[in-house]
């Protein structure tokens, strides 16, 4: 009995992933997405948003956001400290909020995006699901694969063509007949 290397068969398959894998990748997206926004529309996800430390927010497209002030005690310090500790800090508070995300199962499919609020002593901290696969170029990549498949097929099928006089499609479709 014969056994199968699975990464090997994985590993000879990649040309068919060439092109289907980004259209599985926006449909991985999009269930993903359709996850996370039925759970933020859950009373029980708004209930634990509202009693958290800094009352996290929901709009209608699946992000959740909040602003952390960064507090005053750590404001105080010299300007050489203060970028040592605020950053550290912020990503305690992150910790905290990923901890809240594991109660309601979310902390894998929510990415955390964090940026200072400038002129102030805050960040705004915005958690939004993958997006990574809808692209512009990627449409355009996965256009120009297609194409080249397409290409590369009509010229074999016209080396074919000329050496048995007829198509690899008829000829497979007498085979089979």
């Amino acid at each position: 009995m014969k056994i199968i290397n699975v990464n090997k068969l994985k590993k000879n398959m990649r040309w068919y992933n060439i092109w289907w894998k980004w259209p599985m990748d926006i449909f991985d997206d999009i269930q993903q997405w359709l996850v996370v926004r039925k759970a933020l529309k859950e009373d029980s996800t708004k209930e634990l948003f509202s009693k958290f430390k800094y009352e996290l927010r929901t709009d209608n497209i699946g992000r959740v956001y909040t602003v952390m002030n960064i507090p005053e005690s750590l404001l105080d310090l010299n300007s050489a400290d203060k970028s040592n500790v605020v950053w550290p800090w912020v990503v305690e508070q992150l910790r905290l909020v990923d901890e809240l995300l594991i109660k309601i199962r979310l902390n894998e499919l929510l990415y955390p995006d964090i940026n200072r609020i400038p002129n102030t002593n805050a960040y705004l901290m915005v958690l939004t699901p993958s997006t990574e696969s809808i692209s512009i170029w990627k449409l355009f990549l996965w256009l120009i694969n297609i194409g080249l498949v397409v290409v590369l097929s009509l010229f074999i099928n016209g080396i074919f063509f000329k050496i048995m006089n007829e198509s690899i499609y008829s000829y497979v479709q007498n085979l089979l007949i």
